[in-house]
C-alpha cells in the first residue's frame, strides 16, 4: 500500500480513499489517478459505470436477490451509466432469442435510481414494448442514448406523450443502431430527434433497414435510401430551431446518395464542429453540398474524418472540400485502395495548407486494407519535411513511412531514418502511429512440411491436432517476425531518441499495420497491433553507463502513458 506521504499535493479527503496511485505525465496539465482499490465498496467512482457483457458472470441470466441484483447491494444507487450487450453473435431477427437479456434489463431497471441515469447503451439488443416503457417511464434525465432495433410501435407512444411531455429534454448524444427492423423504427427515431432540443452529437450507423416478420425468421431488405432521406426529412416551413445545437455528426455505412441536400435544411452547419464519414455510399455528393455551404457562408470545422471504404476515390471532391475552409484541429483521411495506386494519385497536400498550423491530430492512412511491403507504399519525402516545419501544434500523427526492410539496404534505411527524424522535430508530438511494417519477407520462418502432414494423417491424428500445430507454428512465426521488428527498432529509434533528448521529450512510437496487415508473404500470418508500441527508456549497462533504449509496450500500457491517444484506437482491430 502506498503511503499518503508519497503524494503530498493531493487533497486529504482523496488520500483517505485511494490505496494506490500513479500520476500521469505532467505535460497533460492535470493529475489523473488510477485507483487500484477502494476501502468503501459502494463509492460512486466504483459503481458509476456498469457494463454487462459476455465477460460478466451470470449475464444475461441475472437472478433477483443474488449477485448484482442483491437487495443489500447499496452500490446500485450510485449507477449513472449502464451498458448491456447482447450475448448473441450478430443481430438475431427474433425477440425470443433475446428473452434473457430483456428480462435481466427489466429487473435491473427496477433496482436503479429513478430519473438518475445519464447514459444508456442497449445498441446490440432489440427492445420490446415492456422494456421500452420501463426505460422511458423511469428515466427522463438521460444525456446519452443508444438503443437497438425497436420491436414495438414506439412512434405512436412518443407522439401521444405517453412517457411525459418531453422525456428527452436533457439528451445530448443520440446513437442510431446499425440495424433497423422496420420503417416505424425510422419514424420513432425521427420523433426522438425532434423531441430532443439539446442534442449536440448525433451518430447514425444504420446500414441496414430490414422489414422483419415478428413471428417468423424472415426478413426483406428494404430500400436503404430511406434511412437518410426519411430520417432528416421535415415539413416545409418547419424551422426546427432546436437542431441548431448540433456540434458533432457521425455517419457510418449510411447511403447518403439520396437526401444529401436535406442536411443544411435540417441543421445549422455554422454550429457543426465535428464531421465524420465512414464507408458511406454517395459520400461525394454530401461533401459537395457541404463545400457549397462552407464557401458561401464561411463555415469551418474543427474535426473531419473520412474513411472511403470501398467507394471510388474522388480526389478533386476531397481537395475542394478541404480547401473551402481552414482551422482543422483533427484530420483523419483513410483510403482502402491506398497502396494499390501510384504515388502520384495520392491526396494533394496543398489542400491542407489552411489547416497545417492548427492541426493537433493528423492521420493519412489506409482504411484497413492490406498494406503490401513494396517501395510504392508511403508518402513523398517532402511530406515529412512539410509536416515537421508547419504542423507545430501536432500532438498525434499517423502516417505511412517510406519503404524499408529489416534486412534492407543502406540507402533505404537512411531514407527511413531521415524521414523519422523529420517527424521527431515536432516538439509537441506525443504519439506517432506508423501504419506499415518494415518488410520481413526475407525472413525464413518455420512451416509444417508436407511430409509431416502426410505422416500425421497416416497415423490417424489429423483434424484437431493439425489445427493445433498450425496455431503453434503461426505463433512461432509471429514471434520471430516481432523479434526482427525489435532488432530493427533497437537500431533505429535510440539514436533518434538521443537527438531529441537535447531539446524535447520523445514521442511514443507505434508500429501498427492495422488488423489485416500481413508482414510476411504467408497469407495466414497476421501480426497483432497489440505488440509493437515503443517508448524511450534509460537503462544502465554492466559498467553503470546510462543508455537510451526503445522498450516495447502493449497498447494498453501505451494508452495509460498517453491517455489522449485516440489515434491509436482509430481503425484498429
Amino acid at each position: 500500500m502506498d503511503s499518503p506521504n508519497a503524494a503530498p499535493h493531493l487533497p486529504l479527503e482523496l488520500l483517505c480513499r485511494i490505496v494506490g496511485y500513479t500520476p500521469r505525465p505532467s505535460d497533460l496539465k492535470l493529475l489523473c489517478l488510477v485507483s487500484r482499490d477502494f476501502r468503501d465498496a459502494a463509492t460512486p467512482a466504483l459503481y458509476r459505470n456498469v457494463v454487462l457483457d459476455e465477460k460478466t458472470p451470470r449475464w444475461p441470466r441475472l437472478r433477483l436477490g443474488r449477485g448484482l441484483l442483491s437487495f443489500a447491494n447499496a452500490g446500485l444507487a450510485h449507477v449513472r451509466e449502464l451498458t448491456c450487450q447482447s450475448s448473441q453473435q450478430g443481430y438475431v431477427k427474433l425477440l425470443k432469442n433475446h428473452k434473457d437479456e430483456l428480462q435481466s434489463i427489466q429487473m435491473l431497471l427496477q433496482f436503479l435510481p429513478r430519473h438518475q441515469l445519464a447514459q444508456i447503451d442497449f445498441s446490440t439488443i432489440p427492445l420490446d414494448a415492456v422494456t421500452i416503457a420501463t426505460l422511458f417511464a423511469q428515466q427522463n434525465m438521460l444525456q446519452s442514448l443508444a438503443l437497438g432495433p425497436i420491436a414495438t410501435g414506439l412512434n405512436q407512444h412518443l407522439q401521444l406523450n405517453v412517457f411525459g411531455p418531453n422525456p428527452f429534454n436533457r439528451l445530448r448524444d443520440l446513437h442510431l443502431p446499425s440495424h433497423l427492423w422496420s420503417r416505424s423504427d425510422l419514424d420513432a427515431y425521427s420523433v426522438i430527434m425532434n423531441k430532443a432540443p439539446q442534442v449536440s452529437r448525433l451518430s447514425v450507423h444504420s446500414s441496414h433497414l430490414v422489414e422483419v416478420n415478428r413471428q417468423l425468421s424472415q426478413s426483406v431488405r428494404a430500400d436503404e435510401n430511406l434511412i437518410f432521406s426519411k430520417l432528416f426529412a421535415r415539413d416545409k416551413g418547419d424551422l426546427l430551431q432546436h437542431r441548431n445545437n448540433l456540434r458533432s455528426l457521425h455517419l457510418d455505412r449510411v447511403d447518403v446518395s439520396v437526401g444529401a441536400h436535406l442536411l443544411p435544411q435540417y441543421f445549422d452547419l455554422c454550429k457543426l464542429h465535428e464531421f465524420h464519414l465512414s464507408a458511406c455510399t454517395g459520400w461525394s455528393s454530401l461533401l459537395k453540398v457541404f463545400t457549397a455551404c462552407f464557401i458561401e457562408s464561411n463555415y469551418s470545422l474543427r474535426s473531419f474524418c473520412l474513411d472511403l471504404g470501398s467507394e471510388t476515390k474522388k480526389d478533386a471532391v476531397i481537395e475542394k472540400f478541404l480547401s473551402s475552409f481552414g482551422g482543422l484541429e483533427t484530420l483523419r483521411y483513410s483510403d482502402r485502395c491506398f497502396g494499390y495506386e501510384p504515388r502520384e494519385s495520392l491526396l494533394d497536400l496543398q489542400c491542407l495548407d489552411g489547416h497545417l498550423s492548427s492541426l493537433k491530430q493528423l492521420a493519412i492512412v489506409p482504411g484497413g486494407g492490406r498494406i503490401d511491403a513494396s517501395p510504392e507504399v508511403g508518402l513523398a519525402d517532402d511530406f515529412f519535411e512539410k509536416i515537421s516545419t508547419r504542423c507545430t501544434n501536432l500532438r498525434q500523427l499517423g502516417v505511412i513511412m517510406p519503404f524499408t526492410s529489416t534486412t534492407g539496404n543502406h540507402e533505404d534505411n537512411k531514407r527511413y531514418a531521415r524521414s523519422l527524424l523529420e517527424l521527431f522535430k515536432l516538439r509537441n508530438l506525443r504519439v506517432l502511429r506508423i501504419f506499415n511494417w518494415p518488410d520481413t519477407s526475407t525472413l525464413s520462418t518455420p512451416t509444417l512440411s508436407d511430409h509431416l502432414l502426410d505422416q500425421i494423417a497416416d497415423d490417424g491424428l489429423a483434424g484437431e491436432l493439425i489445427s493445433d500445430l498450425d496455431d503453434q507454428m503461426e505463433e512461432l512465426r509471429c514471434s520471430m517476425v516481432l523479434q526482427q521488428i525489435d532488432i530493427f527498432v533497437a537500431a533505429l529509434l535510440p539514436p533518434a531518441f538521443g537527438e531529441l533528448q537535447l531539446t524535447h521529450d520523445s514521442p511514443l512510437v507505434c508500429f501498427d499495420g492495422l488488423g489485416d496487415n500481413r508482414v510476411y508473404d504467408d497469407a495466414g500470418l497476421v501480426i497483432s497491433p497489440e505488440a509493437a508500441c515503443y517508448v524511450p527508456v534509460r537503462q544502465s549497462d554492466i559498467f553503470g553507463r546510462a543508455r537510451l533504449m526503445a522498450r516495447r509496450v502493449s497498447v494498453m500500457e501505451a494508452k495509460y502513458l498517453e491517455p489522449e491517444n485516440e489515434i491509436l484506437q482509430w481503425l484498429a482491430g
